[in-house]
């Protein structure tokens, strides 16, 4: 829950996500890049 994160947590989160994506998403075909983006998704920091 994103609520009960503080906004360093939300930050490294966001930056793991993107870590994740960058070295996943070119071996993913279009079903599995789709949830992966999903998945991926920025969390926004209140």
């Amino acid at each position: 829950n994103a609520h009960m994160m503080t906004s360093t947590e939300i930050t490294w989160l966001n930056i793991y996500h993107a870590q994740v994506k960058e070295k996943i998403a070119p071996y993913l075909m279009d079903k599995e890049l789709a949830w992966l983006q999903q998945a991926t998704q920025s969390i926004m920091v209140l």
